[in-house]
């Protein structure tokens, strides 16, 4: 399976976690790993491992200690805590990362917990990570946070269709590999890029310089698409969950990524898989047909 969370599913956390903590006041309860710790701009465009920096007193200000939480944003698949005081903590959740609201509970600390706050008066927020790809940046202020997301492309929800058609006329690629590029379009991973590409009819192999021409239909759909998982929560796989611990329910509304073999729920042909751009993709060589590229199915 695909690593999760993508764009709906880092949304879907960020409205939980504004409904649970935003207001609040916050104060580091535990660090339990600090080489999860990075500094601003090390992982742009969700690439590179963040190097440990910060110790004692200034580790607990990097993480927020004593700052009221302002507001919760989101660039892409990537979070922030903002402070009023315009700190900020950009979370980065990797493959397995959560951010989980719950009762204080310290002496019952779910294993892989890299890090605690504890939130207004009776609550925690811990930060778990069992394959430990996540990590936690902090920035100091606005222009740390802008400097850490510059090398990132417009949020998917937010490209307008001439964004679109500029982004996918940049690249020689296909459109499924311009699509996934964080610096061209933040937000998109394998499971909505293929649930996208199959609702514009637009083969995941088209060149994306010819595919620029069909830029409204595309973003229309990206739109609806994730529009559409957020309301559900986001597509839970194996170890997405949103910050009150809820599952997503988007998965049992796809209808291509993870089907192959499967009747398409348009024409009933059989969806086919195939690797593009080092991903397993699912599409259906009927619907799908603006294009027509040599493909091997696995």
């Amino acid at each position: 399976m695909d690593a999760v969370p993508e764009l709906p599913e880092v949304e879907s956390i960020r409205l939980t976690l504004e409904r649970s903590i935003a207001g609040q006041a916050i104060h580091v309860a535990r660090v339990l790993r600090t080489d999860i710790i990075g500094a601003p701009g090390m992982l742009r465009a969700g690439r590179g491992r963040p190097a440990p920096r910060h110790a004692d007193t200034s580790l607990r200000a990097a993480l927020l200690d004593g700052a009221r939480v302002s507001s919760i944003a989101r660039r892409g698949k990537q979070l922030a805590i903002v402070a009023d005081d315009a700190r900020a903590l950009v979370i980065h959740l990797g493959m397995s990362g959560r951010l989980v609201v719950g009762p204080r509970d310290a002496a019952n600390l779910p294993s892989h917990t890299h890090a605690v706050w504890h939130v207004g008066s009776s609550c925690t927020l811990r930060f778990t990570d069992p394959r430990r790809f996540g990590a936690l940046v902090p920035c100091a202020g606005a222009h740390e946070l802008d400097a850490h997301w510059s090398g990132l492309g417009p949020d998917a929800m937010e490209i307008d269709d001439e964004s679109l058609a500029h982004a996918l006329a940049s690249r020689r690629t296909s459109v499924k590999a311009a699509l996934l590029d964080q610096s061209l379009i933040a937000g998109l991973g394998n499971i909505y890029v293929d649930e996208i590409l199959h609702r514009a009819d637009i083969h995941p192999l088209m060149r994306s310089r010819r595919a620029a021409a069909h830029s409204r239909t595309i973003a229309e759909r990206m739109r609806e698409v994730l529009d559409a998982a957020i309301a559900a929560g986001g597509s839970t796989l194996r170890d997405y969950v949103d910050a009150t611990g809820n599952p997503g329910a988007y998965v049992t509304l796809h209808r291509v990524y993870g089907r192959a073999g499967q009747p398409c729920d348009r024409c009933r042909s059989t969806i086919r898989s195939a690797v593009v751009a080092g991903r397993t993709t699912a599409f259906c060589p009927v619907c799908q047909t603006r294009t027509r590229p040599v493909v091997h199915p696995l």
